[in-house]
């Protein structure tokens, strides 16, 4: 009997804490618990409580958290500042006290403006990354909605996030990131092994199997980038000798070359990432040259959201049409995205850009005379 007592006397150490995470699962706006209903639950975790305790534990609660933003911002504020701000300012308190009516009335958790559409897009993010395995989106959600109310949670359950057909099942890609990180901070070499898609003799299904007759690729890491979904490796190749991109989740048993410094600085001179991927379409590599393309105004709002508009000059060509000017990687996968606009769009500068697009149409058509 001694014993239980003590470890009641034990458990009210972690009394705040369950209070506010109780709060925080249980409550909203609409949603109220009283400081009875609080002390009923914290009984079933085996934590006594009056109800008067309760509300020390709440004004505790709204201090320690005001402090924690100040922490995180960098910011130096004393428990008795934040004490003293809570009182002057009751709104900004992250438990609130509410009489939603003469019967209805309770604490329940603030959240902060656009909370729920924020967790929504997190989610959203999370599962149209085609970069993050389903099993690790799924864990991911978990820990997302940790913190977040079954109110919310069950409207939440009504989105269903459709999951990328090209998501990958590569179950290595956070340790591969890990891996990677570390060598660009240690400025070292890597290697790993990297999938290529192929089709076996009597099958009617793309399978993977490592490049190079498994031989291990070798390169110099210089920057991670994310675009359209995937996670890219930027480095300098040893076996091609330049700059090369390679899909973090096509890689298989990274490890570090610890011992051998990286090459290719030459390379990264003055390199900027977001300039990288802005004038790269589809991270592959392409001479940057200067072209300028007449599009039919309808095409204007996919152009943008293309290729955006920092560095590029748009302007009106004619009552249908309007043009784009700018800097970027000209390859196969340009001319590629050009075409999907069939004869909505035409590259009208320089004679040299003309000429090559030419060429790579003629290229399709020569396919089907």
């Amino acid at each position: 009997m001694e014993e239980a007592k003590r470890g009641r006397q034990d458990n009210q150490k972690m009394k705040a804490y369950l209070v506010m995470r109780l709060l925080q699962k249980n409550t909203d706006f609409d949603n109220l618990m009283t400081s009875a209903q609080i002390a009923e639950l914290l009984d079933s975790y085996g934590v006594s409580a009056q109800e008067k305790s309760i509300q020390r534990d709440i004004k505790a609660i709204n201090a320690t958290l005001e402090v924690e933003e100040a922490i995180l911002n960098g910011e130096d504020y004393h428990i008795d500042e934040a004490l003293e701000y809570l009182e002057e300012d009751k709104e900004i308190r992250s438990i609130q006290y509410r009489s939603a009516s003469t019967t209805k009335r309770g604490y329940y958790f603030q959240r902060e403006e656009g909370f729920f559409e924020l967790i929504r897009l997190l989610l959203e993010s999370v599962y149209s990354s085609k970069f993050i395995t389903k099993k690790d989106a799924d864990y991911l959600k978990k820990y997302i909605l940790k913190d977040v109310s079954k109110f919310d949670i069950k409207k939440l359950d009504h989105i269903s996030p459709i999951v990328s057909k090209s998501k990958t099942k590569n179950s290595q890609v956070f340790d591969n990131v890990k891996v990677l990180s570390d060598a660009i901070t240690a400025r070292c070499k890597v290697e790993f092994n990297y999938n290529n898609f192929y089709i076996p003799e009597g099958s009617d299904k793309p399978k993977t199997k490592y490049g190079r007759k498994d031989e291990k690729y070798i390169v110099s890491p210089y920057h991670l980038l994310i675009n359209d979904g995937n996670y890219y490796l930027l480095c300098f190749d040893e076996k091609n000798k330049k700059k090369w991109t390679y899909r973090v989740d096509r890689m298989e048993n990274v490890s570090l070359r610890k011992d051998e410094k990286r090459d290719g600085a030459e390379c990264f001179y003055d390199f900027n990432a977001n300039e990288y991927a802005k004038t790269n379409f589809s991270m592959f590599e392409g001479e940057n040259k200067f072209i300028t393309i007449k599009f039919v105004n309808t095409c204007m709002n996919a152009v943008v959201e293309k290729i955006g508009t920092e560095k590029i000059t748009y302007k009106n060509f004619d009552n249908g049409h309007f043009t784009v000017t700018m800097r970027t990687g000209i390859n196969e996968q340009f001319y590629g995205w050009l075409c999907t606009f069939g004869n909505r769009a035409q590259v009208v500068e320089p004679q040299e850009q003309i000429d090559a697009f030419k060429d790579y149409v003629n290229k399709i058509t020569s396919l089907y005379e």
